[in-house]
């Protein structure tokens, strides 16, 4: 295979009737076949060809779809950017990557078309009422190590990366991801992840690959969720940790809400660890999953059998078919088992560099090993731990301090949703905050510092406890830490 584009035609050519449902429509893979041929006309007529770049700023939709696979089609390279973007953003990605041209839907065109960004750059909107499927144009040849897309990184601590992935990066990784999955044309799932990041995207290429059945809602709240999860008996549900986190506090969870579902996937940040057990005891025949990746590895790196769940709690398992691993120490050796250092990665999924970034590149490529920034371990039975990000650590009072380990102790508690600790310093003073999410309106300080102190050393125990409504995060769900310590920084230094 070549192009990520013939995952959708050998789909199409096996399972016409299968389909894809948007605002409760069902469309058939022989419909959307039609338009994705007529919307490659569209985007050529606007002069778009092999190697330039298209910007799809635009809401999970059928029109996302059609144009993502439109695009590749054309052998051109597929820039996402998630609608919760600011303008300033999209500029600086506009700059970066200059696209040959942007696409957007009818909605969010009607508030950008007056916009510098809209007077300077071949701006389109695209609506499926808009687009004639009774013509369609030859697709282009491109090779495996042609650029696909650049997705840009979160940004969660500067300003975002666009992280290059070829159609080889994307096909290996997808590959890899369905031999473990085992996903075949019945199964469906419930994408409510943006497409714009490697996680949503991998969705997008694994139940497309396998003709599965996609159902894009953009649901929110958990027991909306689980009404749709029963409702259409879906088979697949793939969230974040934090997520999953908020939505075993506040839905109605019972053996009997999960319906049809044979299995859910976990990524991003952790998942409370009683709340994986909880989960795990609702319902035996449920497959949970924990993996770990990143945008710069097309997605997927490591995932946790769900036979080893409780066996090894708080693991995102072993490597992916195709990729090596190590952990080592900052001169690069690899350390021993339990031994905690940098995960370092190698394999045809991982990027090749950061666009226009060839000193970033370098930091992070080394002999073709991708350096995570992740600090972790390995058990003698090779299973992978992850503790931190290596620039998170919070030094305090002569200790360096995870973050991590307050907020799984911190989120124990029942009424309190997430959280997240920071450093909260001006110049020599120092102190550990916790923001907190509330379930209700109430809490028991004494409560939480008990649970604290029984779990914590007096050092780690945080000094500010903070309430908000909710944290900042990027689109991906990452909390945006950086944000978190400037607010902090206004109100207690």
């Amino acid at each position: 295979m070549e192009n990520l584009y013939e995952y959708f035609h050998n789909s199409y050519k096996t399972y016409p009737n299968n389909y894809y449902v948007f605002d409760q429509k069902y469309w058939t893979y022989n419909e959307v076949n039609q338009y994705i041929k007529a919307m490659t006309v569209k985007i050529k007529n606007n002069g778009i060809g092999v190697n330039d770049k298209v910007i799809l700023y635009m809401e999970n939709s059928i029109e996302y779809i059609i144009s993502y696979f439109a695009i590749l089609y054309l052998g051109a390279t597929v820039v996402p950017i998630t609608t919760s973007s600011t303008i300033e953003n999209i500029n600086d990605i506009v700059e970066d990557c200059k696209p040959a041209l942007l696409l957007t839907s009818s909605s969010i065109f009607s508030n950008i078309k007056n916009t510098e960004l809209a007077k300077k750059n071949n701006v389109q909107s695209i609506s499926i009422k808009e687009i004639d499927s009774t013509v369609c144009v030859e697709s282009q040849q491109c090779r495996t190590g042609q650029l696909a897309m650049i997705i840009y990184t979160s940004g969660t601590t500067s300003k975002p990366k666009g992280v290059m992935l070829t159609h080889k990066n994307l096909i290996t990784n997808t590959d890899s991801i369905l031999d473990y999955l085992c996903l075949d044309h019945s199964d469906s799932i419930l994408a409510t992840l943006p497409f714009t990041y490697s996680y949503g995207n991998s969705i997008l290429l694994t139940h497309t690959k396998a003709s599965g059945l996609l159902y894009i809602f953009r649901a929110t709240y958990p027991q909306e969720i689980l009404n749709i999860l029963k409702r259409e008996n879906i088979t697949g549900f793939s969230t974040v940790g934090s997520h999953l986190n908020i939505m075993l506090k506040q839905g109605n969870f019972t053996a009997e809400s999960f319906g049809k579902l044979r299995y859910i996937t976990l990524a991003g940040e952790q998942t409370v660890k009683s709340n994986l057990i909880k989960l795990n005891n609702m319902n035996k025949d449920l497959k949970i999953y924990v993996m770990y990746g990143q945008t710069e590895a097309s997605a997927r790196l490591t995932y946790l059998e769900p036979s080893m769940l409780e066996q090894k709690l708080g693991s995102v398992g072993k490597p992916i078919k195709g990729v090596t691993l190590k952990i080592v120490d900052e001169e690069g050796i690899e350390v021993e088992h339990d031994e905690n250092g940098e995960i370092i990665v190698k394999g045809d999924n991982i990027m090749s560099g950061y666009l226009n970034m060839p000193d970033e590149t370098e930091k992070v490529l080394k002999d073709r090993w991708l350096y995570t920034g992740d600090i972790g371990y390995k058990d003698s039975d090779g299973y992978i731990y992850i503790i931190r990000r290596k620039n998170d650590i919070i030094k305090y009072l002569g200790y360096r301090i995870s973050p991590v380990e307050i907020e799984n102790y911190i989120n124990m508690h029942d009424n309190i949703l997430e959280s997240a600790v920071v450093e909260c310093r001006k110049e020599e003073n120092v102190k550990i905050a916790a923001v907190i999410v509330l379930k209700n309106e109430k809490l028991d300080i004494n409560d939480l510092s008990q649970i604290l102190r029984r779990k914590l050393p007096s050092y780690k125990i945080p000094s500010i406890l903070y309430t908000v409504d909710k944290l900042p995060k990027t689109s991906n769900g990452k909390i945006k830490r950086s944000e978190l310590k400037e607010m902090l920084k206004q109100s207690f230094l």
